[in-house]
């Protein structure tokens, strides 16, 4: 991914709030041929990598990846236009956004390490909600038919690219009008939020 200097963002905490915020990702392969779908993801670290498991549906082409194939994970956030009518100065208009790369390795999970998945999958989303499901509620055979259905999934982290672009090469005064140009749309809401983090 092309990272302009002022873009990188390489704090890991910074990255896995990030990636716990935004965790629906693009998951890609090559082999046999390019493919992509997109996947919840649970993210956690551990020795400095960054590990990803998610699943699909052994009906889904991909599901059929050998054992240690490269993988490719995107992550994208809130995005949106920047238009240079706001500038001090002439320039071009752009678009602000946030995304991170993860290449890895991937390999299945077992049977039990997919129902763990599951579980702390749902449970993460379950979070906070009045009537919340708990992924025991299932009946076991329902359940069992389910996880047949299914191939879970495992990446560690290889390669980590994170573009943040969010204004930072602006100055206060182009920054200040920017956050006041993107809040006449309340869509805007979480870019402004993720701007005003750099400043």
């Amino acid at each position: 991914m092309y990272i302009p200097k002022s873009f990188e963002a390489s704090n890991q905490e910074e990255i896995f709030e990030f990636l716990s915020a935004h965790s629906l990702g693009t998951f890609i392969l090559s082999q046999p041929e390019l493919q992509a779908c997109h996947l919840p993801f649970i993210v956690n670290q551990h020795n400095g990598s960054f590990v990803l498991e998610t699943h699909l549906a052994k009906a889904n082409k991909q599901s059929q990846f050998t054992e240690n194939e490269n993988a490719l994970v995107v992550f994208t956030g809130p995005n949106g236009y920047v238009s240079s009518s706001v500038y001090e100065n002439v320039n071009a208009p752009t678009y602000n956004y946030q995304a991170v790369h993860i290449s890895g390795i991937a390999t299945k999970l077992t049977n039990d390490e997919l129902l763990n998945h599951l579980t702390e999958l749902v449970a993460k989303n379950e979070t906070g909600r009045v009537k919340q499901f708990h992924i025991n509620q299932m009946p076991a055979a329902m359940l069992s038919d389910y996880l047949n259905e299914i191939v879970g999934v495992r990446i560690v982290s290889t390669k980590i690219e994170v573009a943040f672009k969010l204004s930072q090469n602006r100055n206060q005064k182009d920054f200040n009008a920017i956050i006041d140009d993107l809040d006449a749309n309340p869509a805007n809401e979480a870019l402004i939020s993720a701007m005003k983090k750099t400043r």
